[in-house]
Order: C-alpha cells, then sequence, then structure tokens
C-alpha cells in the first residue's frame, strides 16, 4: 500500500505541475512545424502544402445566430514515391486550436473528404478538410496535424505568418505576430530563419521586449549564454505601455521559459495597482511557480476579498495549499473551484488525490471516476482524464 501511495502521490505532483506551470498543447510532440505555403517533404516521398483556409458561419437558432463556424483547409498531397499511399481523412488529420483538438467534421454532402484517399505513385491530390469548431476557439491559430506513415508534421494555417515566413510582405502584419512565427520557428528547431526573422524585426522594432526576449531565447539554444544574457538585460518594463500589454510579454516570456522576467513584469504593475483580475490571479500563479507561496496567497486571498471569488483563483489556492502539504486546506479550495464550475476537470481529479493522501478512498474513487465521465476538449482536460484513468487503473478500478 505504501508503495502505491508513493506512485500515486508521484502522479499527483508531476500533474499539478502541469496545470499550475503552464505546460500547454504546443509542448506536446507534435512533429516538425511548417507554415501555410510551405512544400513540406516527407522522407518516404510525400510533398504536403496548405494552400488556403476557408471559414464559414453555421447559424440556427430563432435569432439565426452565429453557433459555430466551420474551418475549411484546402491542400496539396503528392505522391513522388514508387508507391501507392492510402490517408485516411479522420484519422490521420486533425486541427489544434489553442489548447482544443478537433477531428474533420463528417458530413454527407461530398464536398468534403471523409473517407479513405488512394493517391498512387508518383500523382498529386488536392483535399479539402472540413473542421466544426466553437466560437470561442475562432480567434486562435489554426495548427493542422498530418500523420504520414506513423510520423507527424504541423502546419500553422495563418495568412498573415504564411506572410511573415515568406519575407516577401510583414510590414504590416502586428508585431505580435511576428514574434509567435519567431517562437514557432525556435520551438520547431528552425533556429536560423528564426535569427534572420528576429533581427529584421529589431532593425526598426529595437526596444520591443518581444523580439530581445526571442533573441535571448534564440542565443540559449545554441548555447551562446554571454549572448543570452545581453539581451535578457535589455528587456525594461519601462518600455511596455499598458497592464494588457504587460500581462502579453508575460505569458510570451512564460512560453520561453523566462519565468522570473514574466514575474518581474507584472510584480512592477501590481505595486502600482495597475492590474485587473485575471492579471493578478496570473502573477499568482507565476509566484506559485517560483515556489514563492504566501506571495500567491496574498494575491488570491485579496481577490476573493474584493468579491472575486472565481473558480481559477479557488483552484489555485488549492494547488498552493497542497505544496504546503496542508491538503484539508486545499481540498477545501478544490471543492470551491467545483461548485463554482462543476465541469473543472483538473480541480476534480486534484480532489481526487487530495483524498487518497488524505486516506479516504472512497472519495478519490468518486472522483476520478467523475473526470472519466466527461468528454475532454482540451488539452489540460485531457491530461486530467488520462491521469483520473491511471489513478483508478493504479488501484484496481478501471
Amino acid at each position: 500500500m505504501n508503495y502505491l501511495k508513493q506512485i500515486i502521490t508521484f502522479l499527483f505532483v508531476v500533474y499539478n505541475i502541469f496545470i499550475c506551470q503552464f505546460v500547454s498543447a504546443s509542448e506536446i510532440d507534435y512533429g516538425p512545424v511548417f507554415f501555410m505555403g510551405e512544400d513540406i517533404v516527407h522522407l518516404q516521398g510525400f510533398v504536403v502544402a496548405v494552400n488556403e483556409i476557408n471559414v464559414d458561419d453555421v447559424k440556427g437558432g430563432f435569432s439565426n445566430s452565429v453557433l459555430k463556424r466551420d474551418l475549411c483547409i484546402n491542400l496539396t498531397v503528392m505522391n513522388n514515391s514508387d508507391n501507392d499511399y492510402t490517408i485516411n481523412t479522420m484519422n490521420d488529420f486533425s486541427l489544434l486550436m489553442g489548447e482544443a483538438i478537433y477531428n474533420p467534421y463528417k458530413n454527407k454532402d461530398g464536398r468534403y473528404q471523409n473517407d479513405d484517399i488512394n493517391i498512387s505513385a508518383h500523382t498529386q491530390s488536392r483535399l479539402d478538410i472540413k473542421f466544426r469548431i466553437e466560437n470561442k476557439h475562432y480567434n486562435l491559430f489554426p495548427t493542422l496535424i498530418i500523420t504520414i506513415d506513423g510520423s507527424k508534421v504541423r502546419i500553422i494555417c495563418n495568412q498573415e505568418m504564411a506572410k511573415v515566413v515568406s519575407l516577401n510582405n510583414f510590414s504590416n502584419v502586428p508585431l505580435k505576430n511576428i514574434a509567435e512565427v519567431i517562437r514557432i520557428m525556435i520551438e520547431g528547431g528552425r533556429l536560423t530563419s528564426a535569427k534572420q526573422l528576429c533581427e529584421s524585426a529589431l532593425i526598426t522594432n529595437n526596444n520591443n521586449c518581444l523580439f530581445l526576449m526571442l533573441m535571448a531565447k534564440i542565443y540559449y539554444e545554441i548555447e551562446e549564454r554571454y549572448q543570452t544574457d545581453y539581451y535578457l538585460r535589455k528587456v525594461d518594463v519601462n518600455n511596455i505601455r499598458s497592464p494588457e500589454e504587460a500581462e502579453e510579454v508575460a505569458k510570451f516570456a512564460v512560453k520561453l521559459g523566462f519565468n522570473s522576467i514574466a514575474l518581474s513584469i507584472l510584480a512592477s504593475y501590481e505595486s502600482s495597482r495597475l492590474l485587473g483580475n485575471e492579471q493578478k490571479c496570473y502573477l499568482a500563479r507565476l509566484y506559485y511557480y517560483e515556489n514563492n507561496l504566501d506571495e500567491a496567497l496574498n494575491i488570491l486571498n485579496d481577490l476573493i476579498r474584493s468579491g472575486y471569488d472565481d473558480t481559477n483563483v479557488n483552484f489555485t489556492i488549492g494547488n498552493v495549499y497542497n505544496k504546503k502539504r496542508d491538503y484539508h486546506k486545499a481540498i477545501y479550495y478544490w471543492e470551491k473551484a467545483v461548485e463554482l464550475d462543476s465541469n473543472n476537470m483538473e480541480a476534480l481529479y486534484n480532489l481526487g488525490v487530495g483524498h487518497y493522501k488524505t486516506g479516504s478512498l472512497n472519495n478519490a474513487k468518486k472522483y476520478w471516476s467523475k473526470v472519466t465521465e466527461f468528454s475532454p476538449k482540451t488539452f489540460d482536460e485531457q491530461q486530467a482524464y488520462e491521469a483520473s484513468k491511471n489513478a483508478l487503473r493504479d488501484i484496481g478500478e478501471y
């Protein structure tokens, strides 16, 4: 039993770090990263390219309002090998929107392929793949995940990013989009291209915090520590013009792994009482990440006293108390998080572990079982779902 408890405790600690240290779906290995308009050459002799992307409204209800969106991707697949190849549309394609993963939308009108497609040797085919997405994900960058012969590639399907990559024209592209392209290139190991873009951007934006951090990250990846430190020292909070921009830069810093910079940026705005409630909650999570638990609690408790009794606030307080090994208080706040949002799968999962740690195996099973009744929609929810199944399996209940 002690060995089993160690397994569950280890599982909880690892997962708890996941939900509070900003691990995202982008950190899953979906393979090399490319952009719309680029020819992607596969070792097996395939060439894949996304040609265009279109969005149609899906309307309904008495007011004929927009309920969802149909995102339609047109791509070319060329088979340069000597063998025929069959693509299973429903299994070989998926779409990443933020942390939500969508499968191709099944329809019967024949316009979008949903069945197996045979591509003969030395031929090419144009495919139309449709995904039906929730409105809340509409403004996110779509990433097409393609599985070819067991290996994955991902294609960022965004017109403005395609302009940046082509270097033909990014003078009118928002700076945050250019920065995101460079970040994705760094993440995908395309450091030479990332460095070239970043140097071009810094010519006219030499004090921009995003590009300075990106240059630091590039030099960090190629193990030139002096240059890394040089660019990090140039990041100046005085060049940030608003709390909203401060939050954007801080979240970008976290994506790059520069958490201490993110913390210093938001803390400077908090000292001037300029942060909103969600920004304060994010700052508290950063303090949690840096193991400054008391400062995190001070901010979170102030939020609750001010009337901002939010599910994420209570969830994060529970995680702080878990780190303090005060499991009964952790359970209390996770329960509050679930009261405010009964679909909070991460809080339900943590409740299961909290009860297990305090010796209540029946309650642990109850909460883990609840999680497995959901259909996960996001990366975080999928992690909670899998962790709950593993926990139940470890105690012989799944």
